[in-house]
């Protein structure tokens, strides 16, 4: 929860990252405010078989976009980097299970039509994988 003043310093959710928008607004809050935490839930987190978090393919490439946004405000600090990779590579594996699930998912149920489709996610994460493995994780 924030308070409304803090929305008076920041803008809002960015429109490029829509399925991960709230967490770039996060991250952004997190660089300029002081953040606490507490023991209560105040918040539940729904998903359906039509929301955008259900996609896993295009949550990883979100994620990263906002991610890749976090770069130049991690290239000074030796423990920014190393959070940095370490988001990277927490992404790349949760939403690489949820690729793989979704594959294995539709053939148990003998739906070719996403099986197929999650072949193609497949290779797009593995793609994408060796894109950071090869060029964009800082040193």
């Amino acid at each position: 929860m924030y308070r409304r003043k803090l929305f008076d310093q920041i803008t809002g959710f960015d429109a490029t990252v829509n399925p991960a928008a709230d967490y770039e607004l996060y991250l952004r809050v997190a660089r300029q405010f002081p953040i606490h935490q507490h023991g209560e839930i105040v918040a539940e987190y729904r998903q359906h078989d039509t929301s955008m978090s259900s996609n896993p393919e295009l949550m990883l490439k979100n994620v990263l976009k906002v991610l890749e946004k976090q770069r130049e405000y991690v290239k000074m600090n030796a423990a920014y980097r190393k959070a940095f990779k370490q988001g990277i590579a927490f992404y790349f594996y949760f939403y690489g299970k949820g690729i793989i699930y979704y594959f294995f998912y539709s053939l148990i149920k003998l739906d070719f039509k996403k099986a197929i489709c999650g072949i193609s996610m497949f290779s797009n994460y593995i793609k994408l994988l060796f894109k950071y493995l090869l060029i964009k994780i800082p040193k």
